[in-house]
């Protein structure tokens, strides 16, 4: 019986008409609209900081691909009282990622022309994880 009881007075708040709102005062929408533009000012600095930063990434990233396939040069004097040294100088120069390309004779020693491709930051992120960010760099250009 409980039940039914409380179930009475729902069934008649349903066929009641609502209840009247009554109108926002002009404060009120004063303080609505204020807090609307407060809100899209928070949005427009947010979107243009990220802009900026996708900018920023996306020019970065055009600077590094622009320098693969370049090569920095390097010329070692090798003097013949070093000779023994030759083959040292030479594992030193590979350890750094120099590759001898040429070996000219002086009347003093050796010339050793030396090559290696300039070091980039990309060189430093994994294969996976670059082709995950292009997408996200080059969309919306």
């Amino acid at each position: 019986m409980a039940a039914v009881c409380l179930l009475a007075p729902l069934a008649h708040a349903q066929d009641a008409e609502p209840a009247p709102v009554a109108p926002w005062t002009d404060a009120q929408r004063a303080r609505i609209e204020a807090y609307r533009q407060k809100l899209q000012r928070s949005v427009d600095e947010v979107y243009t900081e990220q802009r900026q930063n996708l900018d920023q990434a996306r020019a970065w990233l055009e600077e590094e691909i622009e320098k693969q396939g370049d090569w920095e040069y390097q010329v070692v004097d090798v003097s013949q009282k070093d000779e023994a040294q030759l083959p040292a100088r030479l594992n030193e120069a590979g350890a750094e990622g120099w590759e001898c390309f040429q070996v000219v004779p002086t009347k003093t020693g050796w010339k050793l022309f030396c090559k290696r491709p300039t070091p980039t930051s990309l060189d430093q992120i994994p294969t996976e994880e670059l082709m995950r960010l292009l997408p996200l760099l080059l969309m919306n250009q």
